[in-house]
């Protein structure tokens, strides 16, 4: 039964998001689940030495490292810009961040064509276009979050009770709203991920496809911080794994 699951797991293209994704498409293929790992030819080379290890066990795990290409060309990138610490200049780093949005088809395409059919979706919260996917496949999709749960609720507490607003100046501090304990941060402190205004329209797509999102995956353990795992599932309404 276990091994007719079909997790897609979608990292973003950074060194620091596809690690823990590919450490839990690792733990989940150690379990028996069929992983399909999306990534690009440049960041391929980057993971095969991981894969192949899983691959060339004594007993080999159901992980496929899935290559698909990236739309530099049509992002305006330079060819083999495939990874956020290959882009050459700052203006290109939202086109870079907007690139993946041209992948939903090819996913589609990908998922159609080899079997199984997918179970499931756990893409990172940068790739907010696997909403898509997961709609028109009509497959349960998770947003994967690589920070610390303690991180995403000040975040979320943050910008749900506009504390930005009670100060001036991006270094006067200013406590986090509803935690045990008194946190102070300032503006510099305590961003999103996307946190320039040309960043705002990938920003608001994150947030879209996080409130639609089945559920959320983070790279903690409950017993490291259990009350913000509970505070966090509790304001954001969702599973939180």
């Amino acid at each position: 039964m276990g091994e007719q699951l079909h997790f897609v797991l979608v990292p973003f293209m950074a060194q620091g998001h596809m690690i823990p994704m590919t450490d839990l498409g690792l733990l989940l293929a150690a379990r028996g689940v069929r992983v399909s790992l999306i990534t690009t030819p440049v960041n391929a080379r980057r993971l095969r030495a991981s894969t192949d290890r899983a691959a060339a066990g004594v007993l080999p795990l159901p992980l496929r490292l899935v290559e698909l290409p990236f739309p530099c060309s049509a992002a305006g990138l330079p060819e083999g810009c495939e990874n956020i610490d290959l882009v050459p200049r700052p203006e290109l780093f939202p086109p870079f961040c907007k690139a993946p949005n041209l992948l939903v088809e090819p996913l589609k395409q990908y998922l159609r064509r080899y079997p199984p059919a997918p179970t499931c979706i756990i893409a990172d919260q940068c790739m907010p276009w696997t909403m898509t996917v997961a709609k028109d496949l009509r497959i349960p999709r998770l947003v994967f979050h690589g920070p610390s749960c303690f991180y995403l609720l000040c975040i979320h507490n943050i910008f749900k009770h506009k504390a930005y607003d009670t100060v001036a100046g991006d270094l006067a501090a200013f406590p986090v709203p509803e935690l045990p304990e008194r946190i102070e941060v300032n503006r510099l402190q305590a961003q999103k991920f996307f946190n320039s205004p040309e960043m705002e329209d990938i920003q608001r797509h994150v947030d879209e496809a996080e409130k639609v999102a089945d559920g959320f995956v983070l790279n903690t353990f409950y017993e490291l911080e259990p009350w913000y795992i509970d505070a966090y599932s509790k304001a954001v309404g969702k599973k939180v794994l």
